[in-house]
């Protein structure tokens, strides 16, 4: 949302200056912005052409949406000017409402009359565009009026049209004949035009090819800019963009399946039809059930959708980040065609295989004694893995001795750790064999395996009997044998 402010007309009185005279150049100003434009400010820049009066700066206040405004300026035109059209530089400066300033330049030309050659000369002397107010995708009708300032007749005159974005002619091609022109005559063109869909509002110089032949038939040939004005587009059009996109698991490994999704979002004014979303992948990928797109009939102004598609990481590829752009294809609901891409990025991580467990069988383990914990880390991948020390760590398991640095394991290599542990309870003790490594994007990272370990009970002490001393049966003697059987008959001991 902003003012925007064109030259919407120009002309001049006299309509052709002649070398040497003053005349007043009119501009009419337009704003075929969406807001009210402010501090506005008019420079006549430079030129063959010398400000008379006044300064060559003109202010306008404002201009709200879709006013018109008026400035001129009084010139004097050199007296050594030949025959032709001569440019105008204008700048034009505003604000908008919140102070944010805007500045354009444009430039008009000038129809000069010098002194009269005897060769034909031809020039643009007048310039027409219906409608006045031309927008992207709409046709219209260019006149032009061609004039002999020169002093013979100028025979087998062709006007061409060079054509060029965004301009484009229709029907009847872009070459009109006007046969001849005398001196003092001029003669039109008129050329049904389009202009291109895409075209952004601003001004065009639309170029324009003068080819004739003099009375003895020599060709010659000049080329003039006529000034077109694209006024923003009044079409309400569809405007999709990528506004987020999750990679599902965020760091894929080489070999894996990751989930792209993707919010497509409909941010413009209008409907988009004929959706095509495109995958430009590498080597590194491949797309799963789909042939490499994704389509959407329909995405109304304001509303989203989420999309998602499978991607196969191929084992070969390496760790890194990887750039895929994704191509937004769509129309409008009058079939008009856009598009633009967007870069996404997935961070693909190769993660290390370890097998970890003990490289020794371990039994015996009885609650308070001592034991031995091998440990064995093995490389079972092709890549180095940059592993740093090795941790054992138990909550059942009293641990001495139960880190040790490893080092950098090449495929197929191992590093040992030989810990000493004291269970404290029966049953099956857990061991945590923590692999500390740095990974492929300089993070440290950790790979945890769990051990179990059996633990039995300590076993109980064998029962001690007390022995009898010697000779302490014998000191009873027959009659204390025989007292102590009457006293066991009766319950009083023995």
């Amino acid at each position: 949302m902003r003012p925007l402010i064109f030259i919407r007309s120009y002309h001049t009185e006299p309509d052709t200056v002649q070398a040497g005279s003053t005349f007043e150049l009119f501009l009419e100003l337009h704003n075929v912005g969406s807001i009210e434009a402010q501090n506005i400010i008019i420079t006549f820049v430079g030129g063959d052409f010398t400000p008379l009066g006044t300064s060559s700066v003109k202010t306008i206040g404002k201009l709200s949406v879709d006013e018109h405004g008026w400035v001129s300026q009084r010139f004097q035109a050199p007296s050594d000017m030949e025959n032709g059209l001569y440019p105008q530089a204008v700048q034009i400066d505003y604000d908008d409402r919140w102070g944010t300033h805007y500045s354009s330049s444009e430039t008009v030309g000038i129809s000069v009359t010098g002194v009269q050659p005897e060769e034909p000369s031809l020039i643009i002397g007048w310039v027409s565009v219906k409608p006045e107010l031309i927008t992207p995708g709409k046709e219209f009708t260019l006149t032009l009026a061609v004039r002999n300032v020169g002093g013979n007749r100028a025979r087998n005159v062709l006007v061409t049209v060079v054509t060029a974005s965004p301009f484009a002619p229709l029907k009847a091609g872009n070459v009109r004949a006007l046969g001849d022109i005398e001196p003092g005559k001029a003669a039109w063109a008129s050329f049904q035009m389009i202009t291109d869909r895409r075209a952004e509002a601003g001004a065009y110089n639309q170029k324009i090819l003068l080819e004739y032949e003099d009375e003895e038939g020599q060709k010659h040939s000049s080329s003039y800019n006529a000034g077109i004005i694209v006024a923003p587009s009044m079409r309400k059009r569809p405007h999709l963009l990528l506004t987020r996109y999750q990679v599902t698991p965020v760091e894929p490994s080489p070999g894996e399946v990751f989930t792209l999704t993707l919010t497509l979002e409909n941010v413009g004014d209008g409907s988009a039809h004929n959706i095509i979303v495109n995958f430009d992948l590498g080597d590194e990928f491949a797309i799963l059930n789909s042939g490499g797109m994704l389509y959407l009939s329909l995405l109304q102004e304001g509303n989203y959708v989420q999309l998602e598609q499978p991607i196969l990481i191929s084992a070969m590829a390496s760790s890194g980040v990887y750039r895929i752009p994704v191509k937004v294809e769509y129309e409008d609901q009058e079939g008009t065609a856009f598009s633009h891409s967007q870069d996404i990025t997935v961070m693909v991580l190769r993660k290390p295989l370890l097998r970890v467990d003990f490289y020794e069988p371990i039994t015996q383990v009885i609650v308070g004694q001592p034991f031995l914990l091998p440990v064995e880390v093995i490389n079972i991948g092709k890549d180095t893995v940059n592993v740093t020390t090795v941790e054992l760590q138990s909550e059942d398991v009293d641990i001495t001795d139960g880190s040790m640095y490893i080092g950098p394991l090449d495929g197929g290599t191992s590093g040992t750790i030989e810990a000493t542990g004291i269970a404290r309870k029966p049953g099956i003790a857990a061991v945590r064999v923590v692999v500390h490594y740095v990974d492929d994007f300089n993070r440290l990272k950790e790979v945890v395996k769990e051990l179990k370990v059996e633990v039995a009970e300590t076993p109980p002490l064998p029962e001690i009997k007390e022995t009898p001393q010697p000779g302490e049966v014998e000191e009873k003697g027959v009659w204390g044998r025989i007292w102590s059987f009457i006293k066991a008959l009766f319950g009083l001991g023995g």
